[in-house]
């Protein structure tokens, strides 16, 4: 992401070249693509912050594969909120989900990210354009406390809620690390590498 160093040390987590073999994707996507197939769909993921941390939202396209058994995975692009209020998150958030016909909106419920949760489940005025942006219901909602909320222009099941602790993170590393080596999860080339294919075109 435009850093001026980059590699791996020893003990890292995740293979440095792994994620380099997997940079194939050379433009990214600002909304669905209309040429997508019918199986495939969008999942975005919010990784919240506030008061000085970023809040910081993947958009993955996902193309399942029932032959091979595990989908196919391409990060298509990352949006970052700075220092914004989570109201004005939310209302982006919301915003991002229709313009990908998302599947899921998956939020970190760790901490303040639950503050989110509180009021993706209400409805908000869009500021631009003066329309209602409808209440999000939660997918997960084991215990039944979101459903208090629920309208009959909620938008269902748009929400999940994920809550790391120490089995999650393994099974999670353990998945990503076998995805990541198998080619399950494609993301974009290099800024530099597509700064120097764009200039090498006449219309770059």
């Amino acid at each position: 992401m435009e850093s001026v160093w980059s590699g791996a040390t020893e003990d890292a987590f995740f293979n440095y070249e792994a994620f380099e073999r997997n940079r194939i994707l050379r433009a990214p996507e600002y909304e669905a693509s209309g040429r997508r197939s019918s199986s495939q769909f969008y999942v975005l993921s919010a990784d919240i912050g506030r008061k000085g941390c970023d809040t910081v939202v993947c958009a993955f396209k996902v193309t399942p594969q029932p032959a091979q058994g595990v989908s196919l995975k391409q990060l298509v692009n990352i949006y970052t909120f700075s220092d914004m209020h989570f109201e004005n998150q939310v209302i982006n958030l919301k915003r991002l989900y229709y313009k990908y016909h998302a599947k899921r909106l998956v939020i970190d419920g760790n901490g303040i990210g639950i503050a989110i949760v509180d009021y993706m489940v209400k409805s908000q005025a869009d500021p631009d354009t003066g329309e209602e942006l409808p209440p999000f219901g939660v997918y997960n909602d084991e215990d039944g406390y979101y459903k208090q909320y629920k309208t009959p222009n909620m938008e269902q099941d748009a929400v999940y809620i994920i809550k790391a602790n120490a089995p999650i993170n393994t099974e999670a590393y353990s998945a990503l690390q076998s995805q990541l080596n198998s080619g399950k999860i494609k993301f974009l080339i290099d800024e530099r590498v597509a700064k120097t294919k764009l200039m090498g075109t006449v219309k770059g």
